[in-house]
């Protein structure tokens, strides 16, 4: 948990701010103060030493805190005060003073006088009125510190377990979202919208799946007799030309609308999260096997392979879904291909590469990842293939991309 929140730590600066703005007010005010007292102090030494100078006693200079000496009648000064740097005879260096200076015309006589007083002896008055402030301020700061950490732990701590448990929650898992409960009204309100939105999101997964899974299962029974029946008329009866392609056109419609209803249940089994993805399985040897199963139509297209599978490469994966993927991937390499081409296969810790030559393409491969989208509008492919590696690689956490250079097909998973 963060030491300051966000609106704290504003608050914080705010209140420095403020403290500061205020210290330098009260510095000006304490400082205004205190040079009133002096000018008042030097006020009743200069009134002092004027009666005292009346009354006929000789009043002589008081270096540096006091001067007295005659000056020319034509020079008229009236009363001033002003700091100044003064040097005293115990020190070898200069020392600020506040220092009224006038004339004033005694019996006749005009002397000047200047009378003076130590600013230090003000500095200090400062320093100690300054310091306990700034202690206070200080201490203040640190208890503020310090209440704020205990009360945003108290408050905030459901929350922090809470959103743990929302990270690690899914809707898939079937379980109840169990969230603890909060003394804060807003957040107690907040745990129970989440709850509810938690047990709405979980019955409609149950119900979505049950429906997929229904649906596939009633639709791929009647395409499955549909199928049966369309063999056993072509086998069982001859027939006139004409109609035996019509049945065949038939024929091949029901296997498109069949391998796309297995294809989009896969998606939906994919995309909910049915596989378990805990086993570590050996991604060589899978890769192997499962491209033995493409020899034949290699060898009818006579298409030059180059493999270069690294052995024993582990991946937390699902042996199905790898299956799926690399007979997507190398099924299209291979359908896609031209009489007499190129297809390579790659295989490390970190990447599995599926290139081939092909037809050049100036777009945007990575489209082909979207459900029914397809280079060829005329292909009898559904346009899934593709979807259904984007979907395992996501559900993996891989990242896949496909590049085309010139006419060369380029696409790579990313462990």
């Amino acid at each position: 948990m963060k030491l300051l929140t966000f609106t704290t730590r504003k608050y914080l600066i705010f209140s420095l701010v403020y403290f500061m703005i205020a210290s330098a007010g009260v510095y000006i005010a304490l400082n205004r103060i205190v040079l009133e007292e002096i000018d008042e102090r030097m006020e009743s030494i200069r009134a002092l030493i004027i009666n005292q100078i009346d009354n006929g006693f000789e009043v002589e200079s008081f270096w540096p805190f006091w001067e007295i000496r005659e000056a020319e009648k034509s020079i008229t000064l009236q009363p001033y005060s002003r700091d100044t740097l003064i040097v005293t005879p115990d020190e070898n260096e200069a020392e600020k003073f506040h220092q009224l200076k006038f004339t004033e015309n005694i019996k006749g006589k005009e002397y000047l006088i200047i009378v003076r007083t130590p600013r230090l002896e003000s500095y200090n008055l400062l320093f100690a009125i300054g310091i306990p402030v700034g202690m206070v301020i200080f201490i203040w700061m640190v208890f503020f510190l310090i209440l704020n950490r205990r009360i945003s732990y108290q408050i905030w701590r459901p929350f922090h377990s809470n959103l743990g448990r929302l990270k690690k929650f899914s809707v898939s898992d079937g379980a109840p979202l169990k969230l603890e409960e909060s003394k804060i009204d807003e957040l107690e309100s907040l745990r129970r919208t989440l709850i509810g939105l938690a047990n709405k999101g979980i019955a409609d997964f149950r119900n979505l799946r049950e429906f997929t899974e229904n649906a596939s299962h009633e639709i791929q029974t009647p395409l499955s007799i549909i199928t049966t029946q369309i063999e056993n008329l072509m086998n069982s009866h001859p027939m006139d030309p004409g109609l035996a392609v019509e049945i065949e056109k038939i024929y091949a419609s029901v296997q498109r609308l069949s391998k796309t209803n297995k294809s989009l249940l896969l998606l939906s089994k994919i995309e909910n999260r049915q596989f378990e993805l805990s086993e570590s399985i050996n991604l060589s040897e899978g890769l192997a096997q499962d491209f033995d199963s493409f020899k034949e139509l290699i060898e009818a297209k006579q298409i030059a392979v180059v493999n270069n599978i690294r052995p024993a490469v582990i991946q937390k994966s699902n042996r199905e879904l790898f299956r799926i993927l690399v007979n997507n991937l190398v099924g299209n390499a291979i359908r896609h291909n031209y009489y007499g081409g190129n297809l390579e296969i790659l295989l490390d810790e970190d990447h599995l590469n599926v290139s081939n030559s092909g037809q050049a393409y100036s777009g945007y491969p990575e489209k082909w990842f979207s459900r029914f989208s397809k280079a060829d509008p005329s292909s009898s492919s559904a346009g899934l293939g593709l979807s259904i590696v984007k979907e395992i690689c996501d559900l993996h956490g891989w990242k896949i991309s496909y590049t085309i250079n010139k006419a060369k097909h380029n696409i790579t998973v990313s462990f």
